[in-house]
């Protein structure tokens, strides 16, 4: 009897030990699925259900854009839409973003969209003006927007 609790408790530990530990193992959907403050992205929180996602379109003065949607590919494809129900011909995507604030300017109506992604709408301000001003032309905010 003791030799068969011996050998029981010798396989239990074995299969317990050997088994894989696999919530932070490379190739898991858990692998560094946590960032801490150290990393520069944020928070220890998780997204929750699958973040809020962004994005803006524009062809020439004509701009679209979308918030909250559940995923990248959805705000992207309705940015789109929007511009062209707003009248662009050639509609191309400025930018897509998750970060809660965000803005986006044109430079010469329309010749570029610098733009800025950031945690508050003074900082989203401050980083468009900025590439703006490296820019030497004539720059206007088209669009911001800050989830609160």
């Amino acid at each position: 009897m003791k030799i068969a609790l011996t050998a029981a408790l010798s396989l239990t530990a074995l299969v317990f030990c050997a088994a894989p530990a696999g919530a932070q193992q490379p190739g898991t959907a858990a692998y560094n699925s946590v960032f801490l403050p150290a990393h520069g992205v944020g928070d220890t929180r998780s997204s929750g259900s699958g973040g809020r996602w962004g994005a803006v379109a524009a062809s020439g003065v004509v701009s679209g854009a979308w918030v909250n949607a559940s995923d990248q590919q959805e705000a992207e494809n309705a940015a789109l839409q929007q511009c062209r129900e707003n009248g662009g011909d050639d509609c191309a995507l400025v930018t897509s973003y998750s970060n809660p604030c965000v803005a986006v300017a044109s430079i010469n109506s329309g010749e570029s969209y610098p733009w800025a992604a950031a945690a508050t709408m003074s900082e989203v301000r401050s980083m468009v003006r900025s590439r703006c001003a490296r820019s030497g032309a004539s720059c206007e905010i088209i669009y911001q927007y800050c989830r609160r």
